[in-house]
């Protein structure tokens, strides 16, 4: 029986030692020697003198370390939070100070900045710094550590952004993730002779299914150069090198592959899985994507980092006909629960829209060291209110389908009022992007005491103006919604995550006097 989340790990590598377990460029590391390494790591955790549900972080590059990191937390009892290595030192100071980790390991190209991050510490105890490669760790026990864990402690807490600027500590348990990996592994029909890619950033939380899915069945990881991310073409390299049978990635980087020439009938012979997560893939660039490969399977994969990873999914069957319609969401994963909620908090009605609330046990317990957000976004269940559960409200807006089904139709948060009118800021991209030559939108409102305005930023695949774009979207949407100012890029930039960096064009704006 599985009563942690490492517990899949730990089974995976006592059926097949010998089995390559992670990959990353030429590195390769066996179950076996994952085991031993993380064993060994866990030991030196231990003899710092950590307890139960303390926290660790790890300022580390993507790599194998990263990996044996993560199962080293686990197996000595506390929480991990990942850092982005390539944060400014202001975001990660207020991570550190936010947790008070007990422990921050990293390696040696990450000690300088975390150093610098213990040396400024203000407030609380000091974390004991552990960098990686030492001969302290080589001389650790190999065994498996003695474990006190249950599934209601945490694994992990990650760190989003939060809409003052201040990011929110996602906390989600053990019981939580094992919720999640027993529905995404059997419905994903992940095997033991699978090859996952890990696109994503380890500090971003959809990087969890590519872990534990692959821990669970025994499969293989590969982790994916972030540098990768710049070259399609090294991209379809990889996957056809390692055999990669299972991808999942946000959509910008399977456009971006799109826009580059990637797509070429007959390659990635060996993937049969294409798995999109993290925000609207525009149907466009799916349908050139599923024209392209015929036979591979598209899943539309959704789900907020409150509710860890994903907790719903719509498998795409047919190519899209109409290259402006929007895919669903698709159904509620397994034990859970999804429904739109109106503002008088009644169930919205098939062709209603309502924001999006979810129920069940990957719900998380809510945001780390902080109540008041907590308390606005976890909230009690208003349908059964006697049960005094609490669902998750998204801040999605959707639109109900039938058969318990859900349509995006952008954020509460982003839902404006301009002119007297309201206005969703989704709206007018999607109408953007169902103009041919447009590969790239995003929509900003900026409003001040001086002025309120509408403006857009777009990447084109042909030669346009501002002037034609407002001329074609006139005959999309309202003049009312039509953005004041068009900002034509040669690309949008990305954070992170792989999202469109809308808080660095709204900076723009502001330092462009807009």
């Amino acid at each position: 029986m599985i009563r942690l989340i490492q517990d899949y790990f730990q089974l995976s590598a006592e059926r097949s030692p010998k089995k390559v377990a992670v990959v990353y460029g030429e590195e390769k590391i066996t179950y076996k020697d994952l085991d031993k390494k993380s064993n060994q790591l866990a030991h030196l955790i231990r003899s710092i003198g950590v307890k139960r549900n303390d926290r660790v972080a790890f300022c580390l590059h993507k790599s194998i370390d990263a990996i044996v990191s993560i199962l080293a937390i686990l197996r000595s009892d506390c929480c991990y939070v990942p850092m982005d290595a390539k944060s400014p030192e202001q975001r990660l100071r207020y991570i550190v100070e936010d947790c008070q980790p007990a422990v921050i390991i990293c390696s040696p190209e990450t000690h300088v900045s975390v150093q610098s991050l213990v040396d400024g510490w203000i407030s609380g105890k000091r974390p004991i710094v552990i960098v990686l490669g030492s001969e302290e760790i080589e001389r650790q026990q190999v065994s498996l550590p003695p474990i006190g864990n249950i599934q209601d402690d945490l694994a992990y807490i990650f760190y989003t952004s939060g809409s003052t600027g201040k990011p929110k500590g996602v906390m989600i348990t053990h019981g939580n993730l094992i919720n999640f990996v027993e529905w995404a592994a059997d419905c994903f029909q992940v095997a033991e002779d699978d090859i996952i890619a890990n696109h994503a950033p380890l500090h971003f939380d959809i990087s969890g299914f590519d872990i534990y899915a692959s821990f669970k069945k025994g499969a293989t990881l590969v982790l994916v150069p972030p540098e990768l991310s710049l070259f399609p073409a090294k991209i379809v390299n990889l996957i056809e090198q390692e055999k990669i049978t299972i991808w999942q990635s946000v959509p910008s980087i399977l456009v971006h592959m799109a826009k580059m020439g990637a797509l070429q009938e007959n390659t990635m012979p060996s993937l049969k899985k294409i798995i999109f997560i993290g925000e609207v893939f525009p149907t466009p660039f799916l349908i050139r994507w599923m024209k392209t490969f015929p036979k591979k399977e598209f899943i539309n994969f959704y789900g907020p980092t409150e509710c860890t990873i994903g907790c719903a999914y719509y498998p795409i069957k047919e190519v899209p006909e109409d290259s402006t319609t929007a895919i669903p969401l698709g159904r509620a994963a397994k034990n859970m629960e999804m429904f739109a909620l109106k503002e008088d908090d009644s169930l919205a009605n098939v062709g209603e829209i309502g924001e999006l609330c979810i129920r069940g046990p990957t719900v998380s317990p809510g945001y780390w060291n902080n109540k008041e957000k907590t308390e606005k976004a976890f909230v009690v269940d208003p349908l059964f209110p006697h049960l005094n559960g609490k669902i998750y409200k998204t801040g999605d807006l959707v639109e109900a389908l039938p058969e318990e089904m859900f349509t995006f139709r952008g954020r509460k948060d982003s839902q404006i009022k301009f002119m007297g009118y309201r206005i969703e800021l989704g709206e007018i991209e999607s109408a953007l992007y169902s103009l041919g030559y447009v590969k790239e939108a995003a929509v900003i409102y900026l409003s001040s005491d001086e002025k309120s305005e509408i403006v857009a930023f777009v990447a084109l695949n042909r030669e346009s103006s501002p002037g034609q774009i407002k001329d074609d979207l006139k005959k999309k949407i309202p003049s009312y919604m039509i953005p004041r100012t068009i900002t034509i890029k040669d690309a949008l930039p990305l954070n992170s995550s792989g999202k469109i960096d809308r808080v660095k064009l709204r900076q723009e704006c502001e330092n462009d006097g807009n």
